[in-house]
């Protein structure tokens, strides 16, 4: 899903939550022809709303139903200039998705938190272009992102919106060095990640409220005191992944990464 409101001509294929019970309770039969839609914001405050979802067989079935045929006729209008577009109104322009779970964060996020948070979501979800996904990866993969050691090279190689700090897949995914890790390292980190998980449920509450503002200059609010312990416990294993002793403070966690990285350019040239 880009999260191009032109796509669908300003919302035309999302629904907020009561649009979505008048129409499942009218026609139950299209239960399954939505998907649960996640922002950023959404993804941190335990909200959500939704998007139609179906293919050329589902949409000759509704687009006649009144819920659904102005919304249609308002995506072609929209796309009057994509013939392409226009022929499909029941299909967002980008259709990717995980064929069964995907790794989220949100592609904006407050400074004031020691972590970025990050999730994991079924293919039920569909995630829109404030958030930043990564599709079928293994667990492990959450476990380096969501670590001390990755949000060091976040806050000093990302850029920011105003004050926030601003994710990207160009310059802080895909150069993030990696070292070599065993399948034993990987089955470590993915327990950490499994128990922060379980941790956040348990605790209950918002990932607004369990990651709080500690960092903040006024009025900061704590980090869920046993969450943080799990993602403490995790940065220690991340760390220790890339230097067996660990490290002295956050420049030499830099220095290491950019070393690393210099090497693998260097390589790849």
């Amino acid at each position: 899903y880009s999260g191009n409101r032109a796509t669908d001509g300003k919302g035309n294929l999302r629904f907020n939550h009561k649009e979505y019970q008048d129409i499942i309770k009218k026609y139950p039969g299209i239960k399954n022809f939505f998907k649960k839609l996640i922002g950023g914001k959404e993804m941190i405050n335990s909200t959500f709303n939704y998007v139609l979802w179906i293919n050329e067989v589902e949409y000759q079935k509704i687009r006649n139903y009144p819920e659904f045929k102005v919304r249609f006729k308002n995506i072609e209008i929209a796309r009057e200039k994509n013939i392409k577009l226009r022929e499909k109104p029941w299909r967002f322009r980008d259709i990717r998705q995980p064929v069964n779970s995907m790794i989220v964060m949100p592609a904006t996020s407050s400074e004031n938190r020691i972590y970025i948070p990050v999730n994991i979501f079924s293919n039920e979800y569909i995630v829109n272009n404030s958030t930043f996904a990564i599709y079928d990866a293994p667990l492990w993969v959450a476990g380096i992102i969501q670590s001390h050691l990755h949000m060091v090279w976040v806050e000093k190689i990302g850029g920011k919106l105003e004050t926030r700090l601003r994710y990207s897949k160009d310059l802080l995914y895909n150069t993030f060095p990696v070292p070599k890790l065993s399948t034993r390292r990987k089955n470590e980190i993915e327990q950490l990640v499994l128990n922060i998980l379980d941790i956040r449920e348990e605790e209950g509450g918002t990932l607004a409220e369990l990651y709080g503002s500690p960092l903040a200059a006024k009025t900061p609010k704590p980090m869920n005191a046993k969450l943080l312990k799990a993602h403490q416990e995790l940065d220690e294993v991340v760390d220790r992944a890339y230097k067996s002793s660990g490290f002295k403070d956050d420049n030499e966690r830099l220095a290491l990464l950019l070393d690393m990285y210099s090497k693998k350019v260097k390589e790849l040239n």
